[in-house]
């Protein structure tokens, strides 16, 4: 199968839609040592983004050593410490950063240690060049047995750090909000960008030229119909859309936009199923509410129509579906179905009249 567009990898170049004033605000706190909160739910283009600043900061010769931490294997304070160990010696390594000995002999002696957070900043402040640690999959802390200790770690050795700036990432919006918002930690001293869709004519543009470079020819319309039922989500966009492309050797036909939607639906059908099986009847019930566009779910009217019990049964059934990253509420308090694929397959195969 072709893969013409960036469904499992980094948006780079033409490929990198829409968020050209993201990339710029992130590049722009990295130079000026700013720390960054980026979090929302998986494949919505968070690495692609992180890696486009990075790429600016490289165009304009700021000089910098990154650290990249992924924690999704971390269930421990310990592991964390460990990896943090690993990470910073391979960066080093790799980097053009001259390290004196008496730094390598910290580095030994810190490793695995509390201690070994404060390294960046001891390197940094040495070396004159500016550490960036990015810190990705930060939600999986909240698996530590401690996990409000090591918040509290590592926000004290944020704050302590001059030289040093940290991108905090997060793919489950929920997780996250309970760490920023509820917990309290990195709010008042970090900065969050927050990813809005695709621009419709952007993507409108890019898939209708890589499919006019190979002699295929789609529509406005059948590229906003993939839009639409995406969301603006990049990853589920570039899915359907190379299905299309490989589906077709010259005009696409509503028939394959179809066909390539169903595929996707089909690829992932077991994972809904999972999720479906994990609800309760209640919490079925108001994942149906949601899904009808009711917005007032304590409401008396919500409660009865959907069988939900009462208002306090609906706050503990909004705190499960939320745990469960199933749906999220905006900021003015609006309920939505997270994942944009999973709505469609809702509307498609599930709650069907």
């Amino acid at each position: 199968m072709d893969i013409a567009f960036p469904i499992n990898k980094i948006a780079t170049g033409t490929a990198f839609l829409s968020r050209e004033k993201e990339a710029d605000e992130l590049a722009s706190n990295l130079t000026e040592r700013r720390h960054t909160l980026i979090y929302d739910s998986k494949k919505t283009g968070k690495h692609s983004l992180v890696r486009k600043a990075l790429s600016i900061l490289n165009d304009r010769g700021v000089e910098y050593t990154l650290i990249h931490l992924n924690l999704f294997r971390c269930r421990t304070e310990e592991a964390m410490l460990e990896l943090f160990s690993q990470t910073i010696r391979k960066a080093f390594a790799d980097s053009d950063c001259k390290i004196s000995p008496s730094i390598n002999e910290t580095i030994r002696q810190m490793s695995g240690t509390k201690d070994i957070l404060s390294l960046p900043e001891i390197i940094a402040s040495q070396t004159g060049k500016s550490v960036i640690v990015w810190l990705d999959e930060f939600q999986n802390i909240l698996n530590f047995d401690q996990c409000d200790e090591t918040l509290r770690l590592l926000e004290k050795h944020i704050l302590k750090h001059d030289y040093t700036t940290y991108i905090i990432m997060d793919s489950k919006i929920n997780a996250m909000d309970f760490i920023v918002e509820r917990m309290g930690y990195f709010s008042f001293f970090s900065k969050r960008i927050i990813l809005q869709p695709l621009n419709e004519d952007d993507v409108v543009r890019y898939i209708y030229r890589v499919f006019q470079k190979v002699g295929r020819i789609i529509t406005r319309q059948q590229t906003k119909l993939i839009y639409d039922c995406s969301q603006g989500n990049p990853w589920l966009i570039w899915r359907i859309a190379n299905s299309c492309y490989n589906l077709t050797r010259g005009y696409v036909t509503d028939d394959i936009i179809k066909e390539s939607i169903n595929i996707q639906l089909i690829t992932f059908e077991m994972r809904f199923h999972d999720t479906i099986d994990s609800l309760s009847n209640y919490q079925l019930q108001l994942l149906k509410a949601v899904f009808d566009g009711e917005v007032k779910l304590n409401s008396q009217e919500v409660i009865e129509r959907y069988g939900l019990s009462s208002s306090a049964n609906v706050h503990r059934l909004k705190e499960a579906l939320m745990k469960k990253e199933v749906i999220t509420f905006d900021d003015a308090n609006k309920p939505r179905i997270i994942d944009p694929l999973f709505l469609l397959w809702l509307k498609t195969s599930y709650f069907t009249k």
